[in-house]
């Protein structure tokens, strides 16, 4: 059976009977289990035939004991809230999975190979960043940008890194959207692979060298 263990900052569910928690699960994020989930699967998997009298049924249900409420947490962003009433309680995903305040994913560093400027001798070894991170945490074109795939997402979202291939300033330009003489000529859809966008980009540059000069 489940029920509301509530206090003054935050209400969470007790799940006291492991057939329940399937359907705890689906309505919260965050939960107590007033039992010990290893013991109680293995306690599911006998079965009656198993049982060869009623000793054995005894010494199964000994296996059986409360060890106290356990707080089990889905989501990254309740972790500080468990933290405030909860000295421990199990992660239900995987912390190194998720991705940094900076844009790092942990699971994705990797020692970089030795080089000429850092021997074996040193201490200090170089972690390297294995994926498109300059397309990430770079300024770069639109249509190169590694958050914001171009062939699978809308060409008018961008990252705050992405810039416009034609004007050659940070998204969104005046022209991001809407074309001034063809509508149908927006900024966002800029490539190099069109000889349109590289004609106007380079028409851009000049008009800019012109006024420096």
């Amino acid at each position: 059976m489940a029920q509301k263990c509530s206090s003054s900052k935050v209400s969470v569910v007790s799940v006291k009977k492991w057939e329940d928690v399937k359907k705890v699960e689906e309505v919260e994020d965050c939960f107590i289990l007033e039992f010990d989930p290893s013991k109680i699967n293995n306690h599911d998997h006998h079965t009656h035939d198993d049982h060869t009298d009623d000793d054995d049924d005894d010494d199964d249900d000994d296996d059986i004991k409360i060890i106290g409420s356990v707080v089990c947490v889905k989501k990254r962003e309740d972790v500080k809230i468990v933290e405030e009433f909860e000295d421990c309680f199990i992660l239900d995903f995987n912390p190194y999975e998720e991705q940094s305040s900076i844009g790092l994913h942990f699971s994705k560093l990797c020692v970089s190979v030795k080089t000429e400027v850092v021997s074996d001798d040193d201490d200090v070894s170089v972690l390297a960043v294995t994926g498109q991170v300059a397309c990430r945490d770079y300024p770069h074109s639109r249509h190169l940008c590694a958050m914001h795939p171009f062939k699978s997402t809308p060409h008018e979202v961008y990252c705050k890194m992405c810039y416009c291939y034609v004007c050659d300033v940070s998204a969104p330009c005046k022209k991001w959207t809407e074309g001034c003489k063809d509508p149908s000529l927006k900024h966002c859809d800029a490539t190099p692979d069109v000889s349109l966008w590289r004609t106007r980009r380079d028409r851009k540059k000049l008009r800019k060298e012109a006024r420096l000069q």
